[in-house]
């Protein structure tokens, strides 16, 4: 029964129209565009100081490799830090393009997770993306610069159990590259923030609820 409702609304999401989809997408947008809008008038505060703007590692090409090396940082999460070199180098102390970087972050973790929802069949898929985007819970992470491991984590996380599901809905167990691109964009989130390592359990998880057997009894 479980089974068949999700496959139900799978295929009534299926049925929708480019323009019904392309009006889901710019709902999530402009939703997460308008709740964090605010954030543009923040400045640096607190730990961004340390982590940015007073951050010497981020001025030189010498400093992004030793960012990677890891001898003067106190965690390791050299993939962020390496978005954070690019973003200086691209705005400086401008705090308003890191503030937008977030924002924009954000809004590909909502429709990601309204993507992988989708392919998990769980009805109202989009609604919860855009739940997710909207969220008060997550207005630290966003408006606040230095939290962007948070965001860039989710996105590489997302993209690895998006890659899991092209393995099992295309039957492509014989093709190293969709393995090779959820491993990679694992790796990626781990170096982001070291909490993802959890994401294969949650892949077998995805793998038992697409199984069709998500149920107490089969716990």
């Amino acid at each position: 029964m479980n089974r068949r409702r999700r496959q139900s609304a799978a295929s009534a999401h299926e049925r929708l129209q480019p323009w019904q989809l392309t009006a889901q997408v710019a709902a999530i947008v402009v939703a997460v565009g308008l709740v964090y809008l605010p954030a543009f008038r923040a400045d640096f505060v607190w730990d961004d100081e340390q982590l940015v703007t007073g951050n010497p590692l981020l001025r030189t090409f010498s400093g992004l490799l030793e960012i990677w090396s890891g001898g003067r940082t106190a965690d390791y999460f050299p993939v962020t830090s390496t978005v954070f070199w690019i973003e200086y180098h691209l705005f400086g102390s401008k705090a308003v393009g890191y503030h937008a970087a977030n924002i924009l972050l954000q809004t590909a973790d909502a429709l990601l997770v309204w993507l992988v929802l989708q392919r998990l069949k769980v009805p109202g898929a989009w609604l919860a993306g855009l739940i997710f985007g909207i969220h008060p819970v997550h207005a630290e992470s966003v408006a606040w610069i230095s939290e962007l491991k948070n965001l860039l984590s989710m996105f590489f996380a997302l993209l690895s159990i998006f890659c899991f599901f092209e393995i099992e809905e295309k039957r492509l167990l014989g093709r190293a590259t969709p393995y090779v691109a959820s491993l990679v964009f694992f790796l990626l989130a781990l170096l982001s923030k070291t909490q993802v390592v959890f994401l294969p359990v949650a892949l077998l998880l995805c793998a038992w609820w697409r199984s069709g057997n998500a149920t107490n009894a089969s716990l």
